[in-house]
């Protein structure tokens, strides 16, 4: 019997195992300074339960929830922002079970670009430019939200590949296209026209090869030239409305002020003047200390016309209107914070089924914090542009009633509303330029072509709820005439 107990004992030792965990780095582990990627964790347990998920660097944790089934294995992807000075701390808690923590330490950082190559391209006519890294990722590991790109400058991807994608991945892929990443496709025509309808840049960065071997000849072709780049913090921080919190303040200390003026006239007993002070302070412990936040949100977006996806940068500021925690609630599709002014690491909580994410923050008295996001949305524009030999053409597609500005060869004009299907052309006297920040950011981002800005919210690109208040613009630029 005490045999048998032995030859059992490492059967009973992998069975009392609650959890394993798997790590499925993206892109094979290799990263890029300062850009998201992917980390998938594969679970599996002999017993079910909900099972909680934390992925932590140095700048943030994103935690998510999901139901673990017995014996089924569960792979769940989430985007991380690797930091080169700590590991990435990956934790899963299996309900009544002790916490499983695995690292990454040793991401394979570049500084040069990457080129991803998934699919059936020829290895001898991989070499590549001096500059590039080629490497062949696995397909599962292709990532499942649109920011795991950022790690790569260009994926050669044949058909073969793109129809074993899941939803998630393609979905990813999409996103990719629609913020102009570079793509060298190989395969039938019809897939490319597909993906391109999905691109930003008017396409042009996206190519199809008929053979494998001129994969690397389409890439070089597409790669002296770069997408242009969204406004960044400083670029947009101008949007945001002024915010004069510090009057309540001021407020409050003339309105003591005043009061223990007329005290000190007026009451000859000590006891009102000693308890004033206690008792103003009380009231401003009372006032700031229930915590709530005043949020800001500004957005600004850029497509050409004719596209059918547009790309945005926004910029949300929480203020806090006292001290203790608070949550903002934020869309999905807007990705993880690029950039953030807190004190501490961020926290957030990511809602796989309502596609919702929360960040939790620390805030304190009048004290800002900035976090800029940064994403693509479908949607054709508003307006069309369009460049012909007499000058730049406006037509309300039907989707816009109000006005919008036109930066032409460095003019300004005024386009006034019009009616559904109607055109207009600028006239020969230009205006002034206006002062506001938008119009600024408008002369910078138009100094080589014509653009036209509107007002557009992402609630009008149908990311935010109607409730909720916002700000911000489309950048619309104009198309040559007999373009698609």
């Amino acid at each position: 019997m005490a045999h048998l107990i032995l030859l059992l004992a490492p059967l009973l030792a992998v069975a009392a195992e609650p959890l394993n965990m798997e790590l499925l780095p993206a892109w094979n582990g290799w990263a890029r300074s300062g850009a998201i990627t992917e980390i998938g964790v594969r679970l599996t347990a002999e017993q079910g339960g909900e099972i909680m998920l934390t992925v932590a660097t140095s700048n943030a944790r994103v935690e998510t929830r999901a139901l673990l089934e017995p014996q089924a294995p569960l792979t769940l992807w989430l985007p991380v922002q690797p930091d080169g000075n700590s590991a990435t701390a990956i934790t899963a808690v299996l309900a009544g079970h002790a916490p499983v923590r695995q690292e990454i330490a040793d991401w394979q950082w570049r500084t040069t670009p990457l080129v991803a190559v998934v699919g059936n391209w020829p290895d001898s006519r991989l070499t590549g430019h001096q500059d590039w890294l080629v490497f062949r990722p696995e397909l599962a590991a292709l990532p499942h939200h649109s920011q795991g790109y950022q790690s790569i400058a260009a994926l050669l991807l044949d058909t073969a590949a793109l129809i074993s994608l899941d939803e998630e991945q393609l979905a990813a892929l999409r996103g990719y296209l629609g913020g102009c990443g570079k793509l060298v496709l190989g395969g039938p025509a019809v897939a490319v026209g597909m993906l391109q309808r999905f691109a930003g840049c008017q396409g042009r960065f996206v190519r199809r090869v008929g053979i494998p071997e001129q994969g690397l000849t389409a890439l070089a072709s597409l790669w002296p030239e770069q997408p242009p780049t969204l406004p960044g913090m400083t670029g947009l921080k101008p949007l945001l409305p002024d915010r004069e919190s510090w009057r309540s303040l001021a407020l409050l200390f003339a309105g003591y002020a005043l009061v223990m003026a007329l005290l000190a006239v007026f009451v000859r007993r000590m006891a009102p003047l000693l308890l004033a002070p206690v008792a103003a302070g009380a009231l401003g412990l009372a006032v700031w200390s229930r915590g709530g936040a005043e949020l800001d949100l500004v957005s600004w977006a850029e497509m050409t016309s004719g596209d059918t996806s547009a790309r945005y940068a926004a910029l949300l500021r929480v203020t806090g209107q006292g001290r203790g925690e608070y949550a903002v609630t934020v869309p999905t599709a807007f990705g993880l914070p690029t950039a953030w002014d807190s004190v501490s690491p961020l926290k957030i909580e990511d809602y796989r089924q309502t596609a919702r994410r929360r960040l939790l923050l620390h805030i304190r008295l009048l004290e800002p914090q900035t976090f800029r996001f940064a994403s693509a949305f479908n949607g054709a524009a508003p307006l069309s542009l369009t460049l012909t030999p007499a000058g730049p053409e406006i037509v309300n597609t039907g989707r816009f009633a109000g006005s919008a500005v036109l930066a032409w060869q460095g003019r300004r004009y005024t386009a006034p509303p019009l009616p559904p299907g109607a055109r207009w052309t600028p006239p020969q006297q230009a205006e002034a330029w206006g002062t506001t920040p938008q119009e600024r950011l408008l002369r910078l981002e138009s100094a080589t072509e014509a653009a036209l800005l509107l007002p557009f919210t992402l609630k009008d690109a149908g990311l935010l709820a109607a409730a909720v208040d916002t700000g911000g613009w489309l950048l619309i630029k104009a198309r040559q005439e007999g373009q698609p």
